[in-house]
């Protein structure tokens, strides 16, 4: 199945952008988590999703919480090849941005956007132990790429 629009431009376009632009609003999001609160443009971000995509809404919202190295978004169900399960944006500079992918094998890819490129990394479980336990060894040790950029 290919990946509905909504998810696809929220998780690898409009969330990236706001994470890692240049006018970046991750310390706020980063905060906002610790502190236990919601942002509101998150779910307006998503439903602005919906509206470029031109496709009907997803039913659900993205959800965020702290993790100790950043912020962690639990996506609505992923359906598609290349929809998130999970996103994680952590560090400071250079602040990482990785994704928990759908993949063509019925289980889960690390993915990483390094600037303007695409990375596929190692098939996790896609459960958000996996993805964050992925994410730490990636923060840590790197890991192996499976595939060239894109």
């Amino acid at each position: 199945m290919p990946p509905r629009k909504q998810h696809y431009l929220f998780a690898h376009r409009l969330f990236r952008n706001l994470m890692t632009g240049r006018a970046t609003r991750f310390a706020a999001y980063r905060d906002a988590a610790q502190a236990g609160d919601t942002m509101p443009g998150l779910a307006n971000m998503w439903a602005s999703a919906a509206v470029q995509g031109g496709e009907p809404p997803i039913e659900g919202v993205p959800t965020m919480k702290a993790i100790e190295e950043g912020i962690v978004i639990t996506m609505p169900r992923a359906l598609g090849i290349t929809e998130a399960h999970f996103i994680a944006v952590v560090g400071s500079d250079p602040i990482r941005y990785f994704l928990s992918e759908n993949s063509s094998e019925g289980t889960s890819r690390l993915c990483e956007w390094a600037g303007d490129k695409h990375v596929n990394y190692i098939q996790i479980d896609a459960s958000l132990d996996a993805f964050l336990s992925a994410v730490r060894a990636a923060i840590t040790s790197g890991p192996q790429s499976s595939s060239a950029p894109r």
